[in-house]
């Protein structure tokens, strides 16, 4: 199906939102994602590799179909979220806007995604990630903004 004119008139954004978001220091090295608001086929519980290519943000991961390797290449939007397009192989899966809750770049970010995917449904989560593996607590940092979001953790 083609895409409607905004793939994403439908996503319940946040609120509250960074307003001085990164996306350059936010986009280099591994992110692992400890926490989902959500749990969904294909998982969103992930290592995360991203990367940063002048104005263009990169994420990949771990994927169930194609050649193994979700590959996405968003840019920055006016409003500090982040449109993804990924793609497994040549294969188009899905348009992602992605928008930071709150991060510190070096520890921890908690984030909003909102998919469209190719063929499906659209859906959205909430996501905590840590920078270092093995991290199963939600930071303080994070515990009122995350309090509501009934958030469980990754397995």
């Amino acid at each position: 199906r083609a895409y409607s004119e905004d793939p994403f008139s439908k996503c319940s954004k946040p609120k509250t939102v960074m307003d001085d978001y990164d996306a350059t220091k936010w986009h280099s090295g591994k992110w692992y994602v400890t926490h989902v608001q959500k749990e969904s086929t294909p998982t969103d519980c992930r290592t995360l590799t991203t990367s940063q290519d002048g104005d263009v943000s990169i994420v990949q991961h771990p994927y169930e179909t194609g050649n193994g390797t979700l590959y996405c290449q968003g840019k920055k939007q006016e409003d500090n979220s982040l449109i993804f397009d990924c793609k497994s192989g040549e294969e188009s899966m899905d348009k992602t806007i992605y928008i930071a809750v709150d991060t510190d770049y070096t520890d921890y970010a908690l984030y909003y995604l909102c998919t469209s995917p190719t063929k499906g449904d659209l859906y959205e989560n909430y996501l905590v990630a840590r920078r270092k593996e093995g991290q199963k607590d939600i930071p303080q940092q994070l515990q009122s903004s995350t309090s509501s979001l009934n958030l469980k953790q990754c397995k």
